[in-house]
Parts: C-alpha cells; sequence; structure tokens
C-alpha cells in the first residue's frame, strides 16, 4: 500500500514538473530569429518575441512592412539560429510568389510547431524559398539521391495553386495524405474534408489520394461602380443597382433577373452613357479570362470538359456549342470589355502571318504593364480587393462561380512526414488566427471565417455602430400612433468618440415642423439599450434603430440606404454576399476530378486566343465563329492528352499493316508522344505478299517449284528409261512432296485466315511425311539389296511400304481430329515502355494432338536416321546410302523449323522468314543431290573420269562380292 502512495506522488510529481517545464517553455523560448538571404548569402536579420496570447509575433506588423520584396528567409529558435547544419534540421518550403504576407503568416506559426518538437529533442528551423509559379509547379525536385544533399531543389513542403496538384502527383513528388486523413479522424471525431468547400474534393483528391491541405481559397466576385450608374441614370439609361441593392425592382427571386445577359445588357448601355468600356477583368497575369469564360460556360450549362468513354481523356466540351457565344463575340468585338491582355504580344501575332499549327500559336498573358483597376461600370473581381466608397459587391449572376486557391502538400522525399502534417494541422486550426488571416474573405473550411468575415457574437451597440458606421446626413422613414402613413426625417451620423450615434436637427430644412412635437434636437449615441434620460439608442434589426421619444414611447427608424442612390454597403453585407457566392463556387474541371494537364491548360492559355479573334481579330484573315471555337477547342485537346512518358496506363491501337514497310503505325488513344524512348509503329505480325520478305519468299519458293515442276514432267516422260524406271517412284515421291513443301511455304505469307491456316499445316505435315517416307524406303531397299534380303523370292512385295503407309494413314487421322479444333486466335504481345496489344495468328488448336503430330513426325525421321545408319558399313561405292543418311540428318532441321514455326509462334516474323528460306532451301539441295544425279545420267552429262557401278553376285553361301569398273566412255 505505501509504495503505491509512493508511485502516486512520482507520478504526481512528474505531472507538475512536466507542466512547470512547459509552461516555462512557452515563457522563455519566446525568442526567434529570422535571416533574409539573397544570393544564397544572409544579409538581414530581425529578432522577433512570439507572444502566446496572440499567437503572433509582437513584431508582426513591422515584418508586414519591411517583408515586401523578400525571396527568401530561415527562421529558427534564436539559440539554433548559428548552429551549424550537422546540429539543426532545416525544414524547405517552396511558395510561389505570393503576397509577401503569406511568408510572414507561414513564419508565425513556426513558434508553436517548433517548441513542441524542442520538447522532443528535435531543434527545427524554416526555410522559406519563393521560387516562383512556373518552377513551384514543373522543376524537377529531389533529383539527387544523396541523403546527406542539402541542395535547395528538394523541398519538404510546396504551396501550390489548385490546377497544380495532379502535375506533381502525376510526377510521383507528392505525399499521399489519406493516412493523415484518417488520423484527424480519429483524434478529433470529424473528417477533415467535411469541413471544407464541398466542390473542394474535385481539386485536392484524385482517385484513392488526397494530394494537399488547402491553405488559400480563391473565387470570383462582380463588383459595380454606383457613381456610374447613377450618372447613367440621370441620363436616361434603364439601370437599376444590381441586387442587393433596389429589392423591390429584383423581387426574392433576383436570379431569375440578374443572369449574365442582364451583365452583359448593363455593361453595353454603360460603354454607350459614358464612351468607356462598361465591364472589366482584372489586370495581371492570372489568365482572368480564362476563369471568366468557364465560369459563364458553367453557368450557361455549357460543359467546359466533357471526357471521352473510351480513352478516358479529358476534351473540350463546348465545341458544339458554338452559336450560343455568338453573344459573347459580340460583347467583345464592339469593345463592351476593356483591354485586357499585355497588347505588345497582340500587335505581333496580327502582325505576323497566321500560325500554321496549334504548337505556334501565342501564349497570351495579361496586361501587367499598365494596371488601372478604376472600376467604370461592373467588374469581374477577386474577393480580396480593396474598393473605393462607390464601388459595391453585388450577387454573382448565373449557378456557379471559379473556385481556386492553394494548398500545401508534402513531398514524398522528406524525412519528415508526420511533423510536416502536425505543422500544416497547426496553420489551418481554428484554435489559431493564421488560415483566418491568409483569408481575408473566405476560408477554405466552413468552421474557419476570414479575417475581415470572422464571426463574432456582437452587442446590440456593436450592431449600432455599424449600421451608422458612415457619417453623413440620410433620410430614415417611421411610422407614428400606429397609422399606416411613412413619415421622413434626415438624421446626421456622427462619431463620438469610439461609439457612433444620431443627431436629430428638427430645424434642418430638409424636415418640416411637424416633427417638432415628436423628436428633441440632441445627440443620441448607440448603447445595448434605450435610455430617454440619457439620450441612448440602440439596434433593433436590419437598418432600424430604436429611440424612446419620451419615457413610454419608442419609434423605430428605418434608414433609406437600401433605396437611396447613396447605397452604403456594411462588412457585414459584403461576407454575406461572399458565403453565398463560394457556396455554389466550382474548379475549372467540375464535374471531373483534378489532372495534370489543367496546369498546362492554364499556362498555354487558349481562352486568351480565342477571345483575342472576337476583340481584335487577326490581320491576315478572320475566321467563322465556329471556325475559332474549334481551334480554341483542337489547343484544349491537345493541351488535355496527356504525354505517354507521364501516363501509366497507355490505350492504343494499331493501324493496318503498311505491306511495302512492314510496319503498323502505333496509334495512342490516351497520351501523345514526347519521348524517343517510346515507339511509334512496330513491325507487322505477319509478312505481307508485297513487303521484300514476302517477294524473296515468293520468288525463292516459285524456283524451287518449277525445278521441281520441271523436273516431275521430266520424270513423267522419261519414265521408260533404263536409268529412271527402277527408282521412279522414290523420285516421284520426293518431287511431289517437295512440291507439297512449297505450296505450304505460300500460305506462311500474307494475312492469317482460318483457311490458310489448315491449308499450310496440311500441306506442311504431307509434305514433310512423304519426303521422309520417300528416301526413308529407298534406304531400306538399298540395305536389303545389299544383304540380300530382296533378291530372294517374297510373296510380300510391299512389305518395305507397310510401316510408312501405316504412319501417314495416323498423321492423317491426327490431322483430320486437328483441323476440328483449329481456329484463328488473339495472341499477346508486349510493347516496351507503352503496353499489351493482340494479333491474329493461327491457333495451335487441340496441342495433345499437335505434339502427337509432330511426335509421329519425329519418330519417322528417327525410323529414317537408324535406317540410313545401318547402311553404314557399305561400300563407298554403293553411295546412295550416304545421301539418305546426310539428308536425314538434314531433314533434322526441317522439322525444327517447322516446329518452331508452328509451336513457338511470336509477333517477330524473322523467325517465320528465316525458318521458311530454311525449308525451301534444305528441300532444293535434297532434290539436286537425288534428282541432279539421275539426270546428269539420263542425258549422259561426265562429271568424273569414272563412274562405278557395284554389281552383286550372292548366293546361299553368301560368297564375296565381286566389283567390276566400266569406262564411262
Amino acid at each position: 500500500m505505501r509504495n503505491k502512495i509512493h508511485f502516486f506522488l512520482l507520478l504526481l510529481l512528474y505531472i507538475i514538473i512536466r507542466n512547470i517545464r512547459k509552461s516555462y517553455a512557452e515563457i522563455s523560448n519566446i525568442n526567434y530569429t529570422i535571416d533574409i538571404i539573397k544570393d544564397n548569402k544572409k544579409t538581414d536579420r530581425y529578432q522577433l518575441t512570439f507572444n502566446y496570447s496572440t499567437y503572433l509575433f509582437n513584431e508582426v506588423n513591422s515584418l508586414f512592412v519591411n517583408f515586401r520584396e523578400e525571396e527568401e528567409a530561415i527562421i529558427c529558435n534564436s539559440k539554433d539560429i548559428d548552429k551549424s547544419e550537422e546540429d539543426k534540421t532545416t525544414i524547405l518550403f517552396w511558395v510561389p510568389t505570393y503576397s509577401f504576407s503569406i511568408i510572414v503568416l507561414l513564419f508565425n506559426a513556426f513558434p508553436i510547431w517548433e517548441n513542441k518538437h524542442r520538447d522532443n529533442g528535435k531543434p527545427f528551423c524554416m526555410r522559406i524559398k519563393d521560387v516562383g509559379w512556373v518552377d513551384n509547379a514543373n522543376k524537377e525536385i529531389c533529383t539527387n539521391d544523396d541523403p546527406n544533399n542539402e541542395d535547395l531543389s528538394c523541398p519538404d513542403l510546396i504551396l501550390l495553386g489548385t490546377t497544380q496538384f495532379s502535375y506533381r502527383y502525376s510526377k510521383n513528388d507528392t505525399l499521399n495524405l489519406e493516412k493523415y486523413f484518417r488520423e484527424y479522424f480519429k483524434k478529433k471525431g470529424y473528417s477533415l474534408e467535411s469541413l471544407m468547400n464541398k466542390y473542394s474534393m474535385y481539386d485536392y483528391h484524385l482517385g484513392n489520394s488526397w494530394l494537399a491541405i488547402p491553405f488559400i481559397v480563391d473565387f470570383r466576385t462582380l463588383k459595380f461602380n454606383v457613381t456610374t450608374f447613377d450618372y447613367c441614370k440621370s441620363k436616361g439609361y434603364d439601370l437599376h443597382y444590381p441586387p442587393p441593392f433596389e429589392k423591390d425592382y429584383w423581387g426574392p427571386n433576383y436570379k431569375e433577373k440578374w443572369t449574365w445577359e442582364k451583365v452583359f445588357e448593363y455593361s453595353k448601355l454603360i460603354t454607350e452613357c459614358t464612351q468607356k468600356p462598361g465591364f472589366q477583368l482584372p489586370s495581371g497575369c492570372s489568365y482572368e479570362d480564362t476563369k471568366f469564360f468557364i465560369t459563364l460556360c458553367q453557368s450557361m450549362n455549357i460543359p467546359f470538359i466533357t471526357e471521352d468513354s473510351e480513352s478516358e481523356v479529358k476534351k473540350c466540351g463546348f465545341r458544339d456549342y458554338s452559336e450560343k457565344f455568338s453573344f459573347l463575340k459580340v460583347f467583345f468585338e464592339n469593345h463592351y470589355i476593356r483591354k485586357w491582355l499585355n497588347e505588345e504580344q497582340v500587335w505581333k501575332w496580327r502582325n505576323e502571318t497566321y500560325p500554321d499549327s496549334i504548337e505556334k500559336q501565342p501564349l497570351f498573358r495579361g496586361d501587367i504593364i499598365n494596371i488601372d483597376e478604376n472600376i467604370n461600370g461592373i467588374k469581374f473581381s477577386t474577393p480580396i480587393e480593396e474598393s473605393k466608397p462607390n464601388i459595391k459587391y453585388t450577387h454573382f449572376p448565373g449557378t456557379t462561380t471559379f473556385l481556386g486557391g492553394s494548398g500545401i502538400i508534402i513531398t514524398k522525399k522528406t524525412k519528415y512526414p508526420d511533423e510536416l502534417f502536425e505543422y500544416i494541422e497547426i496553420l489551418i486550426s481554428e484554435e489559431y488566427p493564421y488560415v483566418s488571416l491568409t483569408n481575408p474573405s473566405v476560408t477554405p473550411f466552413e468552421n474557419v471565417r476570414g479575417n475581415q468575415c470572422k464571426y463574432q457574437s456582437k452587442t446590440k451597440r456593436e450592431l449600432c455602430n455599424s449600421l451608422l458606421q458612415s457619417n453623413g446626413t440620410y433620410p430614415y422613414y417611421f411610422s407614428y400612433n400606429n397609422n399606416n402613413n411613412l413619415n421622413v426625417i434626415y438624421i446626421t451620423q456622427n462619431s463620438f468618440g469610439e461609439n457612433k450615434g444620431i443627431s436629430i436637427n428638427t430645424k434642418n430644412s430638409m424636415n418640416s415642423g411637424i416633427f417638432n412635437n415628436i423628436f428633441h434636437d440632441a445627440d443620441y449615441i448607440c448603447d445595448d439599450e434605450t435610455d430617454f434620460q440619457n439620450n441612448k439608442i440602440t439596434y433593433n434589426s436590419e437598418y432600424k434603430i430604436e429611440l424612446k421619444i419620451n419615457e413610454d414611447e419608442t419609434i423605430l427608424l428605418k434608414s433609406m440606404t437600401d433605396i437611396v442612390s447613396n447605397q452604403e454597403q456594411s462588412l457585414d453585407d459584403i461576407c454575406s454576399i461572399f458565403d453565398e457566392t463560394i457556396k455554389n463556387a466550382k474548379p475549372y474541371q467540375f464535374p471531373y476530378s483534378t489532372f495534370g494537364e489543367i496546369n498546362i491548360f492554364e499556362y498555354r492559355a487558349p481562352i486568351s486566343l480565342m477571345l483575342s479573334h472576337f476583340y481584335y481579330k487577326h490581320n491576315d484573315t478572320e475566321s467563322s465563329l465556329k471556325d475559332i471555337i474549334n481551334e480554341c477547342c483542337d489547343i484544349i485537346d491537345d493541351t488535355f492528352l496527356p504525354r505517354c512518358s507521364e501516363s501509366k496506363n497507355i490505350k492504343f491501337k494499331l493501324s493496318e499493316c503498311d505491306t511495302k514497310r512492314h510496319k503498323q503505325k502505333i496509334i495512342f488513344i490516351n497520351c501523345k508522344i514526347d519521348n524517343e524512348d517510346i515507339k511509334n509503329e512496330i513491325s507487322c505480325s505477319y509478312i505481307p505478299y508485297s513487303n521484300y520478305k514476302g517477294i524473296i519468299i515468293e520468288i525463292y519458293d516459285l524456283l524451287s517449284f518449277f525445278f521441281e515442276l520441271i523436273s516431275l514432267i521430266i520424270l513423267i516422260i522419261k519414265r521408260d528409261d533404263r536409268h529412271i524406271r527402277k527408282g521412279i517412284k522414290f523420285l516421284v515421291g520426293i518431287i511431289i512432296s517437295s512440291m507439297l513443301l512449297d505450296i505450304s511455304v505460300i500460305f506462311w505469307i500474307g494475312k492469317y485466315s482460318h483457311s490458310k491456316c489448315i491449308i499450310k499445316f496440311w500441306m506442311l505435315i504431307c509434305g514433310m511425311t512423304g519426303f521422309i517416307s520417300s528416301y526413308s524406303i529407298k534406304a531400306e531397299i538399298i540395305i536389303s539389296v545389299f544383304k540380300n534380303r530382296s533378291l530372294k523370292k517374297s510373296n510380300n512385295k510391299y512389305r518395305s511400304y507397310f510401316v510408312y503407309i501405316l504412319i501417314s494413314i495416323i498423321e492423317l487421322v491426327l490431322l483430320s481430329i486437328w483441323t476440328f479444333g483449329n481456329k484463328i486466335e488473339k495472341r499477346i504481345a508486349y510493347i516496351e515502355n507503352i503496353g499489351y496489344y493482340e494479333y491474329d495468328s493461327c491457333s495451335l488448336g487441340s496441342e495433345g494432338i499437335l505434339t502427337m503430330i509432330f511426335v509421329v513426325e519425329f519418330s519417322l525421321l528417327g525410323l529414317s536416321i537408324i535406317m540410313a545408319y545401318l547402311g553404314k558399313n557399305i561400300p563407298a561405292a554403293f553411295n546412295e546410302s550416304k545421301k539418305i543418311f546426310i539428308t536425314s540428318l538434314l531433314s533434322i532441321f526441317v522439322i525444327l523449323s517447322s516446329y518452331i514455326s508452328v509451336i513457338f509462334k511470336t509477333e517477330n516474323t524473322n523467325i517465320d522468314y528465316f525458318m521458311v528460306l530454311i525449308i525451301i532451301t534444305i528441300t532444293l539441295i535434297i532434290n539436286i543431290v537425288f534428282i541432279g544425279q539421275t539426270f546428269l545420267v539420263l542425258f549422259d552429262i561426265t562429271i568424273s573420269d569414272n563412274t562405278s557401278v557395284l554389281v552383286v553376285v550372292s548366293n546361299l553361301n553368301k560368297e564375296e562380292i565381286k566389283m567390276s569398273n566400266f569406262s564411262s566412255g
């Protein structure tokens, strides 16, 4: 028991000491240092103090002022800043060319994270480097495999635009954050994705991977110039303030009237009224025209992107809707919209010959030279722009607006993924101010408001102050004594110290004497309750304040700022517009998930080119609306087609065989060639008749067949000649078998068909069987004669033929059975770096039967070799046996060639080519050896001085063989 008490006391002491140390750490470890780096050298140093109450540096405001041109900086606990790299761990964080304030806020989150890991013995520093928009998304990273490499091209974190995530993903640079999303759910009890904008998944999620964590949200809204509207209305133009103003005109369902058609109509009227464009896009190189056009497509229910069902590749979706954009063409060509592009690029394009390919089309960029952000009429605007008093926000027309922003990826090569996700958690947590300060209006998370729109429970006094925020004299209307008559009084809104209030002057010329008995001239200050004695007013509801005119009576004064020309728009009103706008904002590629080519699409700017046709026109010629839309879509289709080197699942098909070249083109369905390692054609899977290989085989085979045919004719004509008569069966068998082999060769070339495959194999097997049987029978006869067997009287005249006839019948039966199972089959081959494809080939049919057929052939050949071998001791002068033995050995190559070509069938036609040549050559040699000698004798052609004729004299007592030599001449 005493031991348990001691253990409990020690545990309690440990917890107390740990908490004291943690508290002390939060108080003492508050000094941090930032070094500014230029050209890889430290130039300036800032000493900072972190405030654990605000979670910001005390010097944060001075950082915002001084951090305007900095592109690279490193932050460390002051204890670590001058340590060597071996004694500290520096996290490298890449960012694009953003506002300097982003870097400042990223640094402000560092102390909380660093302090936690310092307790665990891991001193971290963080280096943030501005690498620009292009390198941030496209530059190769972490190419050096040295684990100690300190190269600045291997970041641990990257802040990317939403259109850039999938490009890094396709490069295999990003870490799949799925694991951390699951852990977040276990820890918090709710999922991280449930807090995100409902359409964010299309940007941040691909397949089964979470690519990044949202940090910045970007969307578009509309602004308008009240002064311009007032001026044009005074000139008689039919204009109304866009909603939420003039509610009586727009009604509760304002979206039915406030459409893009109405926006373009108002822009046209303002252009005519002011002689200046009535509509404008933000200036700069942010592809604003692309965002505008895609938003327009989505609002008009015109698909901007579609997906091909066969290739699963994204394509231009608005190609077939060209006529629906006729109003847009008119809008641009009449210059109802202000110039927005860099005109040096435009004039160069206009004055040159029109590009003859989509690769040569210009890359237009926004005008970043002469930026004039004064709004004349209506502007397609970012939510973070500062507005002047006469510039108001309006509800966005149509069904949607652009949704983008930036998120943070963790790279695959980092050594600290778990720790870095904890840093990101701090950045996006509602407990800390970082994501709110980064997003002034709306954040990527529903549970965190932007800094300017951050929801706070306001008192009536605060709401009253907000309502009266603009000083000046304004009309208010009210009802008195419960009658239905509305009366108007002009009240001056003033500031009274930190509070707001009103001043009533009943003697004001705008106020009638009828009010003298109701109101009292006095100053009234906002408070939580009305108070007649102390002149206190309070907030009642939207546009309404409560004022006591005596101890018992209270009047509701309603501001007329919602219907008068000098409209006031509170921050709450603006935030309300933002909230409604962001709910339906959608990314470029909606309804599809992000894909790598969306980044390249932005860069190539085909929408800028299309709109330039409308606005500027090309000097050479100008195409029809349909042609311009088609050109734009051609560029988009080419852009969306992935590079084959980056595609994980290449889809392709093969063209028809180019018979002369023996090549088939590879037609890529879902990617385009960008690498020399990727083939664009392969050899055909058969030997065409018109290809040089086919021609060589045809000529060679024809010559062989012609030789055999002539030989056969001569043999038939000379069949009664004494030199031929005895061996004619053997010679005819050799020739006919050879002709069958030659016929089979013809069926080895050209496209495969079921009948060709059967005929080829039948001719091949029958030819080989007859060929081998012919000279095998002759060998057996020679041996029989030599051994004196055939000279005896025998009743079995055809005993030498019986075995070979039986073998032939077996082969015919097997061939017939095999034929029923034969067909054209699809075989699979692999193209390196591309994938597998199917090609037609002759089927093996029943492999068991096929094996038996070749077993029989090899057995027959073996019998032939044995038979020839038995004649090895026959004297050299008795030389036919030697020829047959050599012929049998050569026939091994014929059967092997046939076996290899049939059994080991591949897409490589060189094997068939050489095997066929071997078959023709060997059969031709054998024919020449046997038939040629016979013809020499037949036509009395002498090739040597002497020939030997062996005369065999035999008796039952096996007498000695006697040889006589006869002169040939």
